[in-house]
């Protein structure tokens, strides 16, 4: 499925790359934004929202933030971060999420049953244009794509719900 939304991101005081290597000291709280702590405020991801479209081009449901991929027809998949690999300087990350969490109506029913693994490819877009940000609390939309695949075990395919049943 292919998707067009927006990576959430909030300005955080969070420990500065500077900090991380060891070089912060009340010295280096002269870098811009830099606290005596080694903090310094930067932006933090909260996640995706965005819708997903099937091959078909219809949207079929939504990516949120907490790595929720929900269907229309009330199954949906918590990720869970398993690998990521930085392929663009520009995008987000390629990322594979195996299912922490699993939920159909009946077991194996809806788009999302029993899903094992979703990789998110083919990314554009979604990252800050700074690392840095000003105001604390603040929130940042940036416009992304990518591709998402749903991979299930062998032999297992969801069962179709008839109109009749969705609409109950």
């Amino acid at each position: 499925m292919t998707t067009h939304g927006d990576e959430t991101y909030v300005c955080r005081r969070l420990k500065s790359d500077a900090s991380t290597a060891g070089i912060a000291s009340p010295s280096s709280a002269g870098l811009p934004g830099m606290a005596r702590d080694g903090t310094q405020l930067r932006w933090d991801p909260l996640g995706s929202e965005a819708l997903l479209v099937d091959a078909s081009g219809q949207s079929v449901g939504t990516v949120a933030p907490g790595r929720y991929f929900l269907a229309y027809d009330g199954s949906y998949v918590i990720g869970k971060v398993a690998a990521e690999s930085q392929v663009g300087a520009n995008a987000l990350t390629w990322v594979r999420y195996t299912a922490r969490f699993v939920a159909a109506r009946r077991p194996g029913e809806g788009r999302l049953a029993d899903i094992s693994s979703i990789q998110r490819i083919d990314t554009s877009g979604g990252l800050p244009p700074l690392p840095t940000c000003e105001l604390e609390g603040a929130h940042l939309l940036v416009p992304y794509g990518a591709t998402y695949m749903f991979y299930r075990a062998k032999g297992l395919a969801p069962v179709a719900l008839s109109a009749n049943q969705a609409s109950h």
